[in-house]
Order: structure tokens, then sequence, then C-alpha cells
């Protein structure tokens, strides 16, 4: 690794949220030019801003709390979601990242702006906190759950822990979003629709794990996409992230079936339709395109909770030898945590009833296509 002088300067470049004065603690890095981190450290910055302010308010919505409590907010038409997590965080002190802002059972991306929404004067938001085992749950982060995430070779975990911690994330999920898991159908997972839009030879169904109240399938050897297909969506994302100032963090873009077919073409867009559509007996309203990259000196990982989509199908476009960590951890109503394999050609299902996590990222980029549906 190359020495660096003491005493030398450099441009840094960081990324804030927009409006914001204020002194802020930020992560640095110095990059090879291969892109490769050569140093990384925490420095406090005083910053001004002195770009565009928003545009003035011209309207009321609300947004009511998982307190029960009704926010009332001083808006526009053009103020994006972004810009509604910085007023909430102004008036709660909730960080934008715990925040998920929720409207008719869809939840709001965080570039799109209230017009896109068709959100108008007297609209009603749901603030869906993202649920932290270490925090909003157990307020302890040494909690078994809360370890297991966070640990490289994490230890064991009681299944009386495993059974309580579903119990109170699904506790909290009815409570902040107002959907009850009483309201669910049991899953039988024997009443899956024949797969026949696999190729000759592939497994249909190579693991059914059924949950209390929820469904969650593996195919270890589902081959939706070709391998050609999954180097050129991760090519396209890298490309997308580069531009976008995310070659270290969460990438997540919202593409139409148009534009996908437009990148993969429509056969594969097809097929992945409608393997959807069949396995989750649902049709897909929404496709994003994710591409995760460890951030070295604060890997991150996503805590337990239940997802907002009413299903989720999860198609990873890269093997799980290309990261380390990230895995996808189901918590099962018996008290079993379900890791299932994520590599090249695997596919993954849930609904919004199964209770799980990601473990922490601390190496790699780890690519993935989302297909979700958010109406019945």
């Amino acid at each position: 690794m190359p020495i660096v002088a003491a005493g030398t300067e450099f441009d840094v470049t960081v990324q804030l949220r927009p409006r914001k004065t204020g002194t802020f603690r930020a992560t640095c890095r110095l990059l090879s030019p291969e892109g490769q981190t050569l140093v990384s450290f925490w420095a406090q910055l005083a910053v001004t801003y002195t770009g565009p302010a928003r545009a003035p308010p011209s309207m009321n919505i609300f947004v009511k709390t998982l307190t029960g409590e009704t926010l009332t907010l001083d808006v526009d038409a053009k103020y994006t979601t972004a810009d509604l997590k910085e007023l909430i965080e102004d008036r709660k002190g909730i960080h934008p990242k715990h925040q998920r802002l929720v409207c008719k059972g869809r939840e709001l991306e965080v570039d799109k702006d209230l017009a896109f929404y068709n959100i108008e004067r007297g609209s009603t938001l749901h603030l869906v906190l993202r649920l932290d085992i270490g925090v909003f749950v157990s307020g302890d982060l040494q909690a078994p759950g809360a370890v297991y995430l966070q640990t490289s070779q994490p230890p064991a975990v009681p299944a009386h822990a495993v059974r309580h911690l579903v119990q109170t994330v699904k506790q909290l999920y009815s409570k902040n979003s107002g959907v009850h898991t009483s309201e669910a159908t049991a899953a039988d997972p024997g009443s899956g629709v024949p797969v026949d839009t696999l190729r000759t030879g592939d497994a249909v169904v190579d693991s059914v794990v059924s949950f209390e109240l929820g469904l969650c399938e593996s195919h270890p050897n589902a081959w939706l996409l070709e391998r050609a297909t999954c180097a050129h969506l991760t090519a396209w994302l890298d490309a997308q992230a580069h531009t976008r100032g995310l070659s270290f963090g969460d990438c997540k873009l919202t593409v139409t079936q148009a534009e996908l077919m437009a990148l993969i073409g429509a056969q594969e867009v097809r097929r992945v339709l409608a393997f959807f559509d069949q396995r989750m007996q649902g049709r897909c309203d929404e496709i994003k395109l994710r591409r995760v990259a460890a951030v070295p000196a604060a890997p991150e990982w996503i805590d337990f909770h239940t997802d907002v989509a009413l299903k989720t199908m999860q198609v990873p476009l890269c093997g799980d030898d290309a990261y380390t960590g990230g895995q996808l951890v189901f918590a099962r109503d018996d008290g079993a945590l379900e890791v299932p394999a994520r590599g090249l050609g695997s596919v993954t299902l849930h609904d919004r009833h199964v209770v799980h996590g990601v473990s922490r990222l601390t190496d790699g980029i780890r690519y993935g296509l989302f297909l979700l549906e958010h109406t019945c």
C-alpha cells in the first residue's frame, strides 16, 4: 500500500443531505486510481448550505406516527420524499434512514416528489420506522438477534429468543402500519401453482418453509436469468451508482417493465414475471435493481423487520462469493433462523408476514433484482 506523507493535502468531496447547515460527522476516504480504499476516517465538518431554497409551501398534508400522533406539514407538490423526511427529522428527531413513508400501501421513493404519487392538500401519510432489533425492539445492541446480524461468526440464537423476536417485530409492524397479522390467511406451501417457466432440468421448488402467517420459498437452482444478463445488469448498476456518487453504500433504483425489457430483452423479463405470478399467486407492480457496496469504515446491516410490500421476490445478480456477509436471514415461528442459499441463479420469495434481516456486509458488492407487489 502506498505511503502517504505527513502534511499531504487532498481535495475531499462529501455527499450530504440537501439544504442542511450545521456540523456533520462524515466518512472520508482516500481512493487509489483503481477505486480501492487506501485510508478511511471520520471527520467533523462545518457546513453552510448556500444553494437554492425549497419552494414555498403551498398546502398542508398529515403524517401519522407510530404513537398515534398526527403531524401537520407545510409542503409543496415539488417536495421530494427526502424533503419530507428532513421535515420529520426536524420535528421528531428521527433520522431519515430510520423512516419509511407510506401512502395508500406504497412506500415512497426518496427521489420522487409528492406530485408523482398524487399527494394533494389534506392527504395522509403513515410514518413506519425501519425496525431496528438493536434500538426499537430490545434497546440493546447485544441482544441475540442484533449480535447474530452484526457478527461475522455469530453464536447460535436460542429458539425462545427467535420466537420472541418474531412476536415483537410483528406486534410493532401491526402498530406502526395499521396492518394486523391476524388479517392474513395462513399459507399452504403445498398449494403453489406448478412452475412451467424454468428450463428443462432446473429445480422447481428446492425449499419451502411454512411460517405462522406467511410463506417463504428458496430456489437455489432456478436460473431465471442468464449469466450474461446478470453481468449486463451489474455493469449497468455500476455505471448508475458512479453517476449518482454512490460507489459505496446502497444504490436502489426503480425501473419499469419496459425499461427492464430494454436492458435485458422481453423474453427474460416475461420469464421472471411469470415465475413471480405463479409462485406468489399475485402480480408484480414494482421492479427494483439494487447495488449494495460495503462501506469499510462502517459496514451496515438490515435489521429484522417485516416488509411494507405484500410480496417480495429477490434474484441475486452475482454469486455469494462476490461479497462477505450480507446474508438474508429469516426468523421462523418455530424458533429457527433460516439462511437460504443466494448464489447467482437463485431465487427467494416471501410475503410481508415473514420476519427477516440481512447480516453485516463487510466486503464486496451485492447486486440484486427485486420484484414487489404492493396491492392485492
